[in-house]
């Protein structure tokens, strides 16, 4: 995938036929894709944290087997659902993802931290799992959904 480092992007998965929307700035664009896609929109400007939006675009460029073994490619479900949760933050808190990582299931795992807290956001393509971790202590698991974001960050500040 082609792109410009330091400019934003919102990414989508798209189904054949599902009115989709993109969100920018305060604006909104409307499209129905003809076949299922992978949308790449660049968004000069865009109210996003451009480097994290940047590290998670990386992972979409990963051939299957890129750990050298049989690592599949990441899913653009995955990737799509990265940027969501880059996209809350951005709009609500001062919070960046510190690390992005891929996983050999086809996972992204997103770290947040501050101080010594951190919390791991895990992407699968079926469902997302969160990890607490308190200095080298475990803290606290769970499934996670975007109505938890809230939660998970008034623990991470705590």
């Amino acid at each position: 995938m082609s792109r410009s480092k330091g400019s934003a992007y919102f990414l989508s998965y798209n189904e054949p036929s599902v009115l989709c929307t993109l969100e920018y700035g305060t604006g909104v664009s409307e499209w129905t894709p003809s076949s299922s896609s992978l949308c790449v929109q660049e968004l000069p400007g865009a109210d996003w944290t451009k480097d994290d939006v940047d590290a998670i675009l990386d992972l979409a460029d990963l051939e299957p087997g890129w750990d050298g073994d049989d690592a599949p490619a990441i899913d653009a479900v995955v990737i799509s659902s990265a940027l969501r949760i880059v996209r809350l933050l951005s709009r609500e808190y001062t919070e960046r993802i510190a690390f992005a990582s891929p996983g050999p299931s086809g996972e992204v795992m997103l770290l947040l931290r501050r101080g010594l807290r951190e919390t791991e956001i895990i992407i699968y393509p079926t469902r997302a799992v969160y990890v607490n971790f308190n200095g080298k202590e475990f803290s606290d698991k769970g499934d996670y959904d975007d109505s938890k974001i809230d939660i998970l960050m008034r623990w991470l500040q705590g």
